[in-house]
Parts: structure tokens; C-alpha cells; sequence
């Protein structure tokens, strides 16, 4: 059966682009749309990358978009997904291009950051499918961020941080592009197994299935955005 969604033209959109976490082969996007500062989740129409946005597409005359450029993509409509609202979906047809690199603090002052509450509803790296909020990616400013390996068999470096006066631990961290080694010495200490972050806001997001073994909904960090420490 033919998708007619995709056999329309695309609406042109602007973005300031929020994560490139790792999916699969490729990228699960998140992106802060201009024309209402909404939050939505870019992707793939391409069955077999399985949502994912394939990397080739931020790469343009040598030059790679990053998270907080402002970008314009081609959207086919809203991708029907049952716990993921915020999906927009498009075609690897279209190139996409990157029209400026503005300023983080000037993007973050646009996104709608939560600062009181619990996150997705819970206090827990994790969610049944019965506590599922109506949405599934959220900006949040924390503190006492750490980043770390909790042991040597672990394959992806685990978040923990103080949210509200709510400690949260033991979440998975999928940003390939984030290094330490690039940030402002003045916003991150080094420990012995990671980093220490002062304050940051993080884009937090929830995936559309749950995990096998559990068959639990589990809590990422996809995005980690440090920021200067308050002043006394």
C-alpha cells in the first residue's frame, strides 16, 4: 500500500536543532520548532532505519549541523505515534540545510524548560506503561549533574542529578557529540569515573516501545546543555 503522505509535497519548517542521540545506526532528533517553540521529534519515513535519521543528512559542503543551529527541514505531517505525540515525520529525499549557529542561550531562552514538578510524572529512571504521561520529551534544569561509568560492563555512561530537590540516578546518556574536553574548563569538574556539571538543562525523552526484558519505558538523556554556575 502506498503512503500518500509522502507522495505530497513536504511544508518547508525552520528548527533550532536540539539532539543528535544515538538510534540505532543513526540519530533521534529533537528539535525546537520556530514558528511556536514547540518541541517535536523529527523522523525517518525509511522502514528499515526504524525512526532514525541517518547521519548523512547533517552533513552538507563540509560542513555538519550541531545542536542549537537553526535548520529547515521538509515535514510530511505527524507521524501516528501512540506515545510519542510530538513525531513529525520526514523523507530522506529532501536535503536538508543549516541557516545559521546562533548562540545557546539564545535558543534555551525560547524552549519551554520546566523547573518545578517530577520528570515525565515520576521519580524513577523508568515508567510502566499505565503511568505514561501524554508526551514524551521534556527540557528540565538540573543540578549536581554527574556523568559516569557506574562499572566496566556498562556500555553507556549513566546521568545522575538533582531535579526540584528530587535526586534521580542510573539513566542512560545517548549523546554520541558530547566531550567534556570541549566545554568551558569553568562549567565541569573532572572525577575519578566522569564529569561533574553544576547546573544544566538536559532534553529528556521516552521511547515509543518499551524495553523486552522489562517491558518498561525507560528515561534518557539526550541532550545535555551545561550552564554557567548561579551566581552567590
Amino acid at each position: 500500500m502506498k503512503n500518500n503522505t509522502l507522495e505530497r509535497k513536504p511544508t518547508w519548517e525552520m528548527f533550532n536543532l536540539l539532539t543528535k542521540s544515538d538510534k540505532y545506526s543513526g540519530y533521534c532528533v529533537v528539535a525546537l520548532r520556530c514558528r511556536d517553540n514547540k518541541l517535536v521529534r523529527l523522523v525517518s519515513s525509511d522502514l528499515k532505519t526504524r525512526g532514525a535519521i541517518e547521519k548523512d543528512t547533517f552533513r552538507r559542503r563540509g560542513y555538519t549541523m550541531k545542536p542549537t543551529d537553526l535548520i529547515r527541514v521538509p515535514i510530511f505531517g505527524k507521524d501516528r505515534s501512540r506515545y510519542q505525540p510530538e513525531n513529525y515525520m520526514v523523507h530522506s529525499k529532501y536535503v536538508w540545510s543549516a541557516e545559521a549557529s546562533p548562540r545557546q542561550e539564545d535558543v534555551l531562552e525560547k524552549c519551554p524548560i520546566q523547573h518545578t514538578g517530577k520528570i515525565f510524572g515520576t521519580e524513577s529512571f523508568r515508567l510502566m506503561e499505565k503511568d505514561l504521561p501524554d508526551h514524551s520529551i521534556e527540557m528540565v534544569e538540573v543540578e549536581n549533574f554527574t556523568l559516569s561509568y557506574p562499572n566496566e560492563h556498562c556500555k553507556r555512561p549513566k546521568a545522575s542529578f538533582t531535579y526540584n530537590g528530587i535526586q534521580y540516578s542510573n539513566m542512560s546518556f545517548t549523546d554520541p557529540d558530547f566531550h567534556f574536553s570541549d566545554l568551558d574548563p569553568s562549567l565541569y569538574t573532572e572525577t575519578e569515573d566522569g564529569i561533574f556539571l553544576r547546573r544544566a538543562v538536559l532534553v529528556v525523552s521516552l521511547p515509543g516501545r518499551p524495553f523486552e526484558q522489562d517491558n518498561c519505558y525507560y528515561i534518557f538523556v539526550v541532550r545535555v546543555f551545561p550552564l554557567a554556575a548561579a551566581a552567590a
